[in-house]
């Protein structure tokens, strides 16, 4: 009797542990939120800038879906990339498909900051080369987040973990829903990877 009972026991534990499971499971989208938080808060650096130094110009032209080069106030040119966006890329092998994601997305960030005055949080600079990276805002937009929920690009997060946490969650959720409206890049695919693409030219600078 007592093995019995103790069978009986051990089963119900189990099912009970198995449909906390399958709740957990069947609910992931409601905790995806904490879960998001609590990776970028323990990934985030200790030693992360409180603020990041600020670039501002005059886009002149796009060269990629991630990159612009801009003016500064002594007509002097830098090359600016998105950080944390990887804009889709061609090379020999592209299909039509992919060239044309090039293409649009290179005329979407041009609709967004060329000719514009723009300011960016600067998260990596090279004065050396007139390269950089950085946070880039334009007319009110931040078009890091915007080329993200538009599927023009995929987070990089090692390139943006000295954000503010609620920065970086905000880019999380940008490439989320373009996934999950499967925009841009993640309607290539069918198991939800973007394609892949060749090494992007440097990108990173302000004086």
């Amino acid at each position: 009797m007592f093995k019995f009972l103790h069978r009986v026991w051990v089963t119900l534990y189990w099912a009970f542990w198995a449909a906390v499971a399958f709740y957990l499971y069947t609910q992931r989208a409601a905790f995806q939120p904490a879960l998001d938080y609590a990776e970028i808060y323990w990934n985030r650096p200790s030693d992360a800038p409180a603020q990041f130094p600020v670039f501002t110009g005059v886009v002149t032209r796009v060269y990629a879906g991630d990159g612009f080069q801009i003016r500064d106030g002594s007509a002097v040119l830098y090359n600016f990339g998105l950080a944390g966006v990887a804009a889709p890329r061609t090379n020999l092998v592209s299909t039509a498909a992919e060239r044309a994601l090039f293409v649009a997305a290179m005329s979407n960030l041009e609709s967004l900051v060329v000719g514009q005055r723009v300011s960016i949080d600067v998260t990596l600079a090279k004065p050396e080369t007139y390269t950089g990276l950085g946070i880039v805002h334009s007319r009110g937009t931040n078009v890091n987040e915007r080329v993200l929920a538009q599927g023009y690009g995929t987070l990089k997060r090692e390139q943006i973990r000295a954000l503010p946490v609620a920065e970086q969650y905000r880019l999380v959720r940008a490439e989320r829903a373009a996934r999950n409206r499967r925009l841009g890049v993640w309607r290539l695919t069918q198991n939800s990877e973007p394609p892949p693409a060749t090494a992007s030219p440097e990108r990173a600078s302000t004086p």
